[in-house]
């Protein structure tokens, strides 16, 4: 549990830090674009939803090898098993939150409701999809009641 939690946070840091970066080089943007711009330009294109596992795996091996300088091994391997379950949670999530008709839940229908908000009427906003815990933490929840 503690290892989805932990996603959840990397999710929203990496989703609001690194993808919605105000970036002004021609390579920053480049960059952004490659890695991000382009999902809010083709939000419906099922090709720019996960992250491609070749460029994942270094940061994977990156937390996972942090994990294991500050954990004790069975700590470590725990936590980063939670992380990658948070993940892969996460990524069927964000393919279903763009693609399913019907979600079978109301927390599932929230989560698309709030993501579709940030894709289409405020990108400053709203940066978790698979919890709305640290938009609420970080001062990004809104209130789409």
């Amino acid at each position: 549990a503690a290892g989805v939690v932990a996603w959840q946070l990397l999710e929203y840091a990496i989703h609001r830090c690194v993808f919605h970066a105000r970036v002004t080089s021609r390579w920053g943007i480049t960059l952004h674009f490659l890695f991000h711009g382009c999902h809010h330009k083709f939000p419906m294109d099922g090709q720019r939803l996960v992250f491609p596992p070749v460029p994942a795996t270094p940061i994977v091996c990156l937390i996972y090898s942090s994990l294991r300088l500050l954990l004790p091994s069975a700590t470590a391997t725990a936590l980063m098993s939670g992380v990658l379950l948070g993940y892969v949670l996460y990524d069927c999530l964000h393919y279903a939150i763009h693609h399913a008709v019907h979600l079978p839940s109301p927390l599932l229908k929230e989560l698309k409701v709030r993501h579709s908000h940030h894709h289409y009427h405020d990108h400053h906003q709203t940066y978790g999809i698979s919890s709305v815990l640290f938009d609420v933490v970080f001062g990004t929840y809104v209130d789409l009641s």
